[in-house]
């Protein structure tokens, strides 16, 4: 009986490795990553060639994208950490080869999206890019992934404050950045919406505080373009003057 349960563990095991392409050992490695044993962990980033912040890892995900028809398994593991802020997207193999690591800054949030015409997947990824005293950065990256690694096929704002007070008050701002493929009623992530929205504050000295400004709102549509995102009025441009390269 104890040997039947034992061959059927097994039995499952491989299973579950033939059917999702990955290994107990790329699961260590995750498990290594999110250890509260700093050796561990110091052990497993020198192996994926990663270079930390001080403090330690913060957050660790794990993403399977799907890679249209190709049997072969792609894995992503995101980590980031504070002390400064900073982080990697790492690809990796069903061998557990690594295939690139690409560094993006702290990984706030990480979304795989379909990229029909293809059949692969896109990562939409928003990140803490910079900060400094009274100002920060946050930036939207969207990264197609390959066999042979992350393809970077647009950035963007997704949020930046800059309050330093007592200079000038076009330097005390908010900008928020968001993006859409839902509303415009094409084929997957063909063509995206950009919206900013930027907020003008200004200083009252009097008070000793900011005061909000004027809110202006800017929406621009991009279409993918040879795996880049290009604005639709450089494409209109180039329509209208009978060709020519895309700028």
């Amino acid at each position: 009986m104890k040997r039947s349960i034992i061959n059927f563990v097994i039995i499952v095991i491989v299973l579950l490795v033939t059917k999702y392409g990955y290994s107990a050992s790329l699961w260590t490695i995750i498990d290594d990553l999110k250890s509260t044993d700093t050796s561990r962990v110091e052990k497993t980033c020198k192996s994926l060639g990663l270079e930390r912040g001080a403090l330690g890892l913060s957050t660790v995900r794990f993403l399977e994208p799907w890679y249209g028809k190709s049997t072969q398994t792609l894995s992503i593991i995101s980590v980031s950490w504070e002390g400064p802020f900073d982080g990697y997207l790492i690809l990796i193999d069903s061998s557990e080869k690594v295939l690139q690591r690409l560094r993006t800054g702290y990984v706030k949030s990480i979304e795989l999206r379909p990229l029909r015409k293809d059949g692969n997947d896109i990562l939409i990824v928003d990140t803490i890019k910079g900060t400094g005293t009274g100002y920060r950065q946050d930036q939207l990256k969207i990264i197609k992934i390959t066999r042979n690694g992350f393809v970077d096929i647009w950035n963007g704002i997704s949020f930046e404050k800059s309050f330093p007070l007592q200079i000038a008050d076009d330097q005390n701002y908010e900008i928020k950045g968001s993006i859409n493929f839902d509303d415009l009623n094409n084929d997957g992530v063909q063509e995206m919406l950009y919206t900013i929205t930027q907020t003008h504050f200004f200083f009252d000295p009097q008070n000793h505080k900011l005061s909000q400004g004027k809110t202006e709102k800017i929406k621009k549509v991009y279409r993918l373009v040879n795996d880049k995102y290009v604005p639709m009025e450089a494409i209109q441009n180039k329509e209208n003057n009978n060709g020519g390269d895309i700028p």
